[in-house]
């Protein structure tokens, strides 16, 4: 019999692949209270799980009974101006530099830390829209907006900027051995698509598929991180040959809806909510909630619970603690 408390990859990727292993996997960013907590440190002191070192994210991982520990090696296209924003054509020079060496040494770092473990390293790269629109000044998101009204080659200019960038990363660990990537780009907010679905055609397709493209390239799974409604993204996801999708955020998703749809081809991670049940509840009521999410979605294997988002620091430790306990309690497989 396994040690379900034992980080196992291939718990995790058999749910990317929609198998059963032994038991259901959880997969979560941890911020810095929660990360306090687990290690027993001055939360101020610590930073979220990816971008911990690599033996507090490997004593992190194991505390929590997860799989994997995930190194961000995302480019965002920010700047090395005081705003760190851009707000025009001139800020362009002063994008910041790529760094792949730095990439490969956290990678590397993270490596070395889960060696002689059964705990896979996952690589988090951002997508062309998401990594964009917060990049851009002097209000994120609204800078961009408008700026695709008045001026979208500035905008184009900066997502293919990002796309070359964030490409020169992923290249930069291709021969290290990697488990899976998760590309994080939030084109959705709670009604779709956030641009007009004709100008995500154009805009957004053409770039995502070329980060998609050099991640597939590695030969690992490759899952995808977009909050919102899903409806409009998941059948470029499953058509593009994405494995899993999260965080599955339960104010605009039916996620029990959606596992009808499309749980034969995608697996989907997430919908425990940071707005509810994780934040607000009471220990009890997170187990019956997790409890549900297992029992309804997690019979084929291909469900991983997590977050509605992330652990942040409004959720209380014990919360979190009771969602770990109820996946070891109730996500055992037949046989294990």
């Amino acid at each position: 019999m396994s040690d379900l408390r034992e980080p196992d990859i291939e718990r995790l990727l058999a749910a990317f692949a929609r198998r059963k292993h032994d038991r259901v996997p959880h997969f979560d960013f941890i911020d810095p209270g929660n990360v306090g907590a687990i290690l027993g440190r001055d939360p101020a002191k610590c930073a979220r799980n990816d971008a911990l070192s690599g033996a507090d994210a490997v004593r992190v991982a194991k505390a929590t009974c997860m799989d994997f520990v995930l190194v961000s090696i995302q480019f965002w296209p920010g700047t090395t101006t005081p705003s760190g924003l851009v707000n025009g054509w001139a800020d362009l020079p002063a994008v910041r530099p790529v760094d792949t060496a730095a990439a490969r040494w956290k990678v590397q770092d993270f490596l070395a830390a889960s060696k002689g473990t059964k705990l896979g390293v996952g690589i988090d790269v951002a997508g062309p829209f998401f990594s964009t629109y917060m990049s851009m000044g002097p209000v994120p998101i609204q800078s961009f907006m408008l700026a695709l009204h008045d001026d979208r080659a500035l905008v184009e200019e900066l997502m293919d900027l990002q796309v070359e960038r964030q490409i020169e990363r992923v290249a930069a660990i291709a021969d290290l051995p990697i488990a899976f990537v998760e590309i994080a780009d939030d084109v959705c907010d709670n009604h779709g698509f956030m641009v007009e679905p004709a100008l995500m055609e154009t805009l957004w397709v053409p770039r995502y598929l070329s980060v998609l493209r050099a991640c597939q390239a590695l030969g690992v799974p490759v899952m995808s991180h977009c909050c919102g409604k899903l409806d409009a993204v998941l059948p470029r996801l499953v058509e593009w040959g994405i494995c899993a999708v999260s965080p599955v955020q339960p104010n605009c998703n039916d996620i029990y809806a959606l596992g009808r749809t499309w749980g034969d081809r995608i697996c989907l991670v997430g919908n425990i909510s940071i707005q509810g049940v994780l934040a607000f509840g009471t220990p009890a009521d997170v187990e019956v909630d997790v409890k549900e999410h297992i029992e309804r979605l997690a019979g084929h294997g291909g469900y991983v619970v997590a977050s509605s988002h992330s652990i942040v620091d409004a959720i209380p430790p014990a919360n979190y603690r009771a969602m770990v306990a109820a996946v070891l309690k109730y996500g055992r497989y037949d046989g294990a």
